[in-house]
């Protein structure tokens, strides 16, 4: 696919026919955005990092010197992150036994902390997105029980019209396969999406699924992206309005109204 770099401040690289469509003025506006969860909706790194060493601990593991936990094993699924902190030679049943105990370390400080680790302006952009009629997805590699948990804690969960869970695919993230479950289960071209993802994984599989990605930079920035040949249209800190400010004209002018005078409470 050609990409070709635009910008002259925090230039990035975007797919040409993107660029044309957007800069032409023929791109489609969206019908639907979807939504990685861990790392997008809530801030969840440091939980996940803490419920692997606790479990680690319990069960008599060793914690890897400087494993890089943001960098190397956060945004994979269970199974590629046990073996990535604590050895290609764990056996199923002792990869299993650790998951276990890990997840319920994670559910303990998942209840805990909930109510801090929003990502900032989520619930706003929501909100601005359903009162203009667009419809909203999940793509989480979360167990379906701790995407509910979460969803529900937080009150956000009636925004969604369709959630994908680990339990509906059989490929894990790069793996297009769980975009393509939203896209089917939303009945739309990718050309019609826009999803937000924060991890490489993430990312690589909504561009294999052909739909265009916005980077959440809660777990890392643009510069690990290109290390991996990627690249997204942008890139945010969070979704408080001076950072959507970018990429409104993705989005119906209406909507850009949000900017400056959307009150999620009217």
């Amino acid at each position: 696919m050609k990409k070709i770099l635009i910008g002259k401040k925090n230039s990035s690289w975007i797919d040409i026919t993107l660029y044309q469509a957007i800069y032409t003025g023929m791109h489609p506006k969206p019908k639907a955005v979807i939504f990685d969860m861990d790392g997008v909706i809530i801030s969840t790194c440091s939980l996940h990092e803490t419920a692997w060493r606790n479990a680690g601990a319990l069960l008599g593991y060793t914690w890897p010197q400087e494993i890089g936990f943001k960098k190397n094993v956060f945004g994979s699924v269970s199974e590629h992150s046990a073996k990535i902190l604590f050895g290609d030679h764990l056996t199923a049943d002792a990869t299993e036994r650790l998951i276990t105990v890990k997840d319920r370390e994670y559910e303990e400080l998942l209840g805990e902390r909930i109510k801090d680790i929003e990502v900032p302006g989520i619930r706003t952009f929501l909100a601005c997105l359903r009162a203009n009629n667009l419809r909203l997805a999940v793509a989480t590699s979360a167990r379906k029980e701790e995407a509910e948990f979460v969803l529900n804690s937080l009150s956000l969960i009636d925004n969604f019209e369709v959630i994908v869970d680990i339990s509906h695919i059989k490929k894990a993230k790069p793996d297009p396969e769980i975009y393509l479950r939203v896209l089917s289960k939303l009945n739309l071209p990718a050309s019609q999406c826009i999803a937000f993802e924060d991890s490489v994984f993430g990312v690589k599989a909504v561009i294999e699924a052909g739909i265009h990605c916005i980077l959440v930079k809660t777990t890392m920035d643009d510069s690990k992206l290109a290390l991996h040949n990627l690249a997204c249209y942008h890139s945010i800190n969070n979704f408080q309005a001076e950072e959507l400010a970018p990429v409104w004209h993705l989005f119906d002018q209406k909507i850009a109204d949000f900017n400056n005078s959307w009150d999620i409470n009217r």
